[in-house]
């Protein structure tokens, strides 16, 4: 325990760790004319204890210490401690109440009085056993601007539950059992980053969405049950940067989907069994710099143009070859830097291709059915630093000179090969003259 007025009068205390001790009970009457000054106030962590009851203080005006950041995480609080907020209302800023074991949140759990109002920027309420969520329960909170109520037990949400909270920005819903959003949940909010991953909707949340459509910037909705999308669905989000769709039920994707995309500069369509014309739908997204298409049951790609694409990660896939024109399209991938062709069919690397990607930094061609790799294998990689070339379980050569052009290689993913004859394989060879590597 911590007795009363253990820190009183330590003017100028701004950080005060506590965290894993074996603390059940906590007043706040032990910062009795602590911490004066609002540009230095104190930062107070608490976690991983056994909290289960905040004491409330009763200060006298000038005796209040002033914290902005108050960390409660890994405790065992079953409720709200509102008996906080009244001691400390005035300049708190952040507050960590996750990992805790609060099951509801009640209308007037942030209510401190009429005249005072809990200015806190950020909460954290994740990795609780939030069931329960009263409508409009964060009302009192105008200043708040991150939320987080992720890996939760939510199943709904209620009628304006974030209606009204012009100050938010962040909003972490990943990782509870949602099956969909009522319409005006976001009404009147400007919400910009949205994470609704590893939930249980069978269906895109659009009319929710549509409140938020001018604001939203990213939008993460992977590892849901989605099986359908139609060519209006984001046909009004203007301003989105990246979106995630990865790990659903997608199947067939209209040409134009993405028409309303144009801000658009990150795509992941992963782990989907997609069935789309893949040069027609990334058509409107011309200012894509990253693109995921892992595990898409992908046989063949197109050669589309996305000449700002950076990033291209088309792992786990059946491509047994990448076509010439794929790469050599006029201005197709031009800038690619990044390049994931692991866990596919691959029986030989497209090696006249490189040529037409100068930029390209890194690439995986991991666990491919590889046979056979010379100096044409990765002949035009001159700026490449990163090379990931293992589990080719079916390699039959691997010449001692294959890297020797590749002057700027400073991470290499190898492995041994002991099956692989010795004069067509020796690992020390092959890495010697690799000066660059780290």
């Amino acid at each position: 325990q911590i007795d009363p007025k253990t820190f009183s009068n330590l003017l100028n205390l701004q950080k005060l760790d506590m965290s894993y001790n074996k603390l059940t009970k906590f007043e706040f009457d032990s910062f009795d004319n602590c911490t004066k000054h609002v540009n230095n106030p104190l930062h107070l962590d608490l976690s991983h204890n056994q909290i289960d009851y905040i004491q409330e203080a009763v200060f006298s005006k000038t005796a209040s210490p002033i914290i902005s950041e108050l960390d409660v995480s890994y405790n065992i609080l079953t409720r709200i401690p509102k008996e906080i907020f009244k001691s400390i209302v005035d300049h708190l800023k952040i507050l960590n109440l996750s990992f805790n074991q609060i099951s509801r949140i009640r209308k007037d759990d942030f209510i401190i009085s009429t005249l005072n109002a809990l200015k806190v920027q950020v909460l954290n309420l994740s990795h609780n056993n939030l069931r329960d969520l009263d409508k409009r329960c964060f009302d009192t909170l105008t200043g708040i601007q991150i939320l987080y109520l992720n890996d939760n037990a939510l199943e709904m949400l209620q009628f304006a539950q974030f209606s009204g909270l012009t100050g938010l920005r962040i909003l972490d819903l990943h990782k509870n059992k949602l099956r969909s959003l009522p319409r005006d949940v976001f009404q009147f909010s400007s919400v910009e980053t949205l994470d609704l991953s590893w939930n249980e909707f069978v269906a895109l949340p659009t009319s929710a969405l549509n409140e938020i459509s001018s604001s939203l910037r990213y939008l993460n909705l992977s590892h849901n049950k989605i099986e359908h999308l139609d060519s209006t669905m984001f046909s009004n989000f203007p301003h989105l940067l990246s979106l995630s769709l990865a790990s659903n039920k997608l199947t067939i994707l209209p040409d134009n989907i993405f028409s309303g995309l144009g801000s658009l500069i990150i795509l992941d369509l992963s782990y989907n069994a997609i069935r789309a014309n893949l040069r027609e739908l990334f058509h409107y997204v011309h200012r894509l710099r990253e693109l995921r298409l892992a595990g898409s049951f992908l046989r063949e790609l197109p050669s589309f143009t996305l000449p700002s694409l950076v990033k291209l990660d088309v792992s786990d896939n059946h491509l047994s070859d990448l076509p010439y024109n794929y790469l050599t399209v006029e201005d197709g991938l031009y800038r690619l830097k990044y390049l994931n062709l692991s866990g596919n069919d691959l029986i030989r690397l497209p090696a006249r291709s490189w040529y037409y990607v100068p930029f390209l930094k890194s690439l995986d061609v991991s666990w491919n059915p590889l046979r056979v790799l010379t100096k044409e294998s990765f002949y035009g990689l001159a700026r490449l630093q990163i090379l990931s070339v293992r589990n080719l379980v079916d390699l039959k050569r691997f010449d001692s000179d294959s890297l020797t052009q590749l002057t700027n290689i400073r991470r290499l993913f190898i492995q041994s090969w002991p099956t692989i004859e010795k004069f067509k394989f020796r690992l020390g060879s092959l890495v010697s003259g690799l000066s660059s590597l780290h």
